[in-house]
């Protein structure tokens, strides 16, 4: 495996000059094999490298160490989980929920991402997401191993198409309304608490140090607004060199968020409840007025912007006429 820092999203690929590309894979657990998945599309060395990380490393880390499986029933959470990992221009938008082999082996997930490059992170989150619930839910429905080559195939050519079809494009996170949307962790200072473990933990994080993990606030019923607010939160206090990954269960009310390389033991996170790991707006840290004030500064230069593709329909539901 090439250098983490130094090759990943940062793929050179023959021929791309400066258009906007797209890549599709599937890795994991599911009923067609009687083992692990063979792989699908993975074309890219950070489609490659997101499987080692996050897969092979991560979940299989902490399944073989049995981590996982000494959380009780109301520390554990299920596989069922939108996740980025940025590195402006590049960018991996994936899903993955538990499954199992032909055999009925259920500890591994199935996973699949996909990897864009020159597409801004707004537009990613809500074009290539409802197309991933696609995948996740036809998947489930068969136990074919044919079958899901053919779906992976099959939205690969729609997720082209529909790079075509955007052009130059752009978007911006909607922050007031995420902010709207999170009350229950803006109110006593939640977000400035946010931003003084940040600093504290991480300050500008440099490529080639340790990951760092914090648990961030999140809305459940839009994972969209919540990954865009913390991706763009969080560029501005780490190195924009270290790649940030950023996980939410769905309809749960957190993100993770790990900067830099992560090690097996960083991906623990993704089947903790808040039982195990609390969120950062809960900690004990003093909000003074100074700390309160450069929040509230920080969050209106974020808003600066305008809500995506308001009132459009998705392109996705014309796949399925």
């Amino acid at each position: 495996m090439k250098s983490f820092f130094k090759e990943f999203l940062r793929d050179q690929l023959a021929g791309a000059g400066g258009a906007r590309q797209i890549f599709l894979g599937a890795f994991g657990k599911h009923p067609g094999w009687n083992d692990h998945m063979d792989d699908i599309g993975l074309e890219t060395e950070s489609l490659v490298a997101a499987k080692k990380h996050l897969y092979i490393d991560g979940a299989g880390g902490q399944i073989s160490s049995g981590a996982w499986e000494k959380l009780d029933e109301y520390q554990q959470i299920p596989f069922r989980h939108v996740f980025i990992w940025s590195r402006p221009p590049q960018l991996l938008v994936g899903k993955l929920w538990a499954s199992r082999d032909g055999k009925g082996r259920s500890l591994y997930p199935m996973m699949v991402c996909a990897h864009t490059i020159g597409v801004p992170l707004e537009i990613a989150l809500h074009g290539v997401l409802p197309c991933l619930e696609h995948i996740r839910e036809t998947s489930i429905a068969t136990k074919s191993a044919g079958e899901v080559l053919g779906i992976i195939n099959h939205f690969r050519d729609a997720l082209r198409g529909w790079m075509v079809e955007i052009g130059e494009a752009q978007a911006a996170t909607d922050v007031a309304e995420f902010l709207s949307q999170i009350q229950f962790a803006t109110a006593n200072g939640g977000l400035s608490r946010v931003l003084a473990e940040v600093r504290a933990s991480a300050g500008r994080t440099r490529a080639g140090e340790p990951a760092k993990h914090f648990r961030l606030p999140a809305s459940a019923a839009s994972p969209e607004l919540s990954l865009g607010f913390w991706e763009h939160f969080l560029a501005t206090q780490i190195d924009l060199a270290a790649p940030l990954f950023l996980a939410m269960p769905e309809g749960q009310y957190w993100v993770d968020a790990i900067v830099g390389e992560p090690s097996p033991a960083d991906l623990y996170c993704l089947r903790c409840s808040p039982r195990v790991i609390p969120l950062a707006n809960d900690s004990d840290v003093e909000v003074t007025p100074a700390l309160a004030a450069e929040t509230e500064t920080l969050l209106d230069h974020l808003k600066a912007g305008t809500p995506p593709g308001a009132g459009r329909k998705s392109w996705i539901s014309r796949l399925f006429r």
